[in-house]
């Protein structure tokens, strides 16, 4: 799975880089926190993170997988003194 921040440059307009260093690394936590035990979460460049699910029993799984990773990068991250929302885009391929 790809997964991908929206809009990530107006947020870094915004709030500022390293506030937006911090969300980074606050959704890369979450999305740790919401995958599977043995599914490979990594950062691939910028606002994009990679999700590798090697075992699963069929699709509509990495349906619900994927719904649970765009719900948790959903919640608010507390930055400082700020409660930023972001949303994310998933795309999934299979081999």
């Amino acid at each position: 799975m790809a997964l991908d921040i929206d809009d990530m440059k107006v947020l870094n307009d915004r709030y500022g880089v390293p506030v937006g260093d911090r969300v980074l690394a606050a959704v890369a936590s979450s999305l740790v926190d919401q995958a599977r035990r043995f599914d490979i979460v990594a950062r691939s460049e910028g606002d994009e993170f990679m999700v590798v699910v090697e075992d699963f029993d069929e699709p509509a799984t990495l349906g619900k997988i994927a719904r649970n990773l765009l719900e948790a990068v959903a919640q608010p991250f507390k930055i400082e003194e700020h409660d930023i929302y972001v949303t994310s885009s998933i795309g999934i391929s299979v081999y």
